[in-house]
């Protein structure tokens, strides 16, 4: 087992506990996170769509680990005339 702190726009360190063979995306998933449209990091690493759907395992994450999962949308601040 691993512990995932998460961190979005609007939610700040919460943790939750996970398996190895669990996807990133099913992590985000079983809290009611969309990550669509924003930019996500485990660790600092920037995550593609692939890497959404691979396991930590795969991504080089160890059993008893704490990550940080990351997941921002980047508003660009412009205005609309």
């Amino acid at each position: 087992m691993i512990q995932v702190k998460i961190k979005t726009n609007t939610i700040r360190d919460r943790v939750v506990t996970a398996e190895l063979n669990d996807s990133v995306i099913s992590v985000f998933e079983s809290q009611g996170i969309d990550v669509s449209g924003s930019m996500t990091n485990l660790n600092g690493m920037t995550l593609t769509a692939t890497d959404l759907n691979s396991t930590f395992q795969t991504l080089g994450v160890n059993d008893g680990e704490i990550v940080r999962l990351n997941s921002v949308v980047k508003a660009d601040g412009a205005k609309v005339a």
